[in-house]
């Protein structure tokens, strides 16, 4: 496998208020990379930076062996980073199916006609499709987080942000997320991965990087990751 994304050394936040302090990773292509972490320990600012949200103070960010670092957040999508949020920010007036073909139109640059298609087949790969004519401010918790994977795919990522999508989700739901994100598996395409829940990351992730204090503090394969020593510190909180 080749590097898709590369995280050299990385210092961002917002204001003068420093967020991440000198993160380095990178993430292999087809690899589904999860990242854990307190909160406050720098994830959702982790994304923002790569989406281009937000500019890094020092580092560069290397994209397919280009340097992304000063792109604004249309062209990174342009160039294929596609990205959920943590809460879901769908246009609520709009059916399920015209929320996605926004994404089509606009993110991937698709004519109508094959907007609509591409937009069809992200609803069919998410379990949406029954609900295309649906007003998306109807849709329960679940189906929202599953529309915001939808509309970050018809932008044709290659490269796939997702941002604590089984946050809130009941232990099914939960379920449902990650047989869904296995569907998601591409050797073309790789996922950056945040959540908090635990399970999700040890049986759903290639590898796992756990965050503190904006640095990578430890990364590796998710079960030997989650059982070490600064893991349990750390995000659990130690031994009694």
């Amino acid at each position: 496998m080749s590097e898709i994304i590369q995280f050299d050394n990385v210092s961002s936040g917002y204001g003068r208020t420093k967020i991440l302090d000198g993160l380095s990773f990178s993430v292999q292509k087809g690899e589904v990379f999860g990242v854990i972490g307190p909160n406050g320990s720098g994830k959702t600012t982790m994304l923002n930076t790569l989406a281009g949200l937000i500019r890094p103070f020092t580092g560069k960010i290397i994209y397919q062996n280009r340097d992304i670092s000063g792109l604004p957040p249309y062209a990174r999508c342009h160039i294929g980073i596609g990205r959920t949020f943590q809460i879901p920010r769908p246009f609520v007036s709009m059916t399920v199916l015209e929320n996605v073909m926004v994404a089509t139109i606009h993110g991937a640059g698709l004519r109508k006609k094959e907007a609509k298609g591409v937009a069809e087949h992200c609803l069919e790969t998410v379990g949406l499709i029954e609900k295309k004519s649906m007003k998306a401010g109807a849709l329960p918790l679940l189906e929202l987080k599953k529309l915001e994977v939808a509309r970050a795919l018809g932008t044709k990522p290659i490269l796939l942000l997702l941002d604590e999508v089984a946050a809130g989700l009941t232990e099914a739901e939960v379920e449902d997320v990650m047989k869904m994100v296995e569907q998601l598996r591409n050797p073309e395409q790789s996922i950056i991965w945040i959540e908090h829940v635990l399970k999700v990351m040890k049986d759903s992730t290639d590898r796992l990087m756990c965050m503190a204090e904006g640095k990578n503090v430890i990364c590796g394969l998710p079960d030997e990751v989650i059982r070490s020593a600064i893991v349990e510190e750390i995000y659990l909180g130690g031994k009694d």
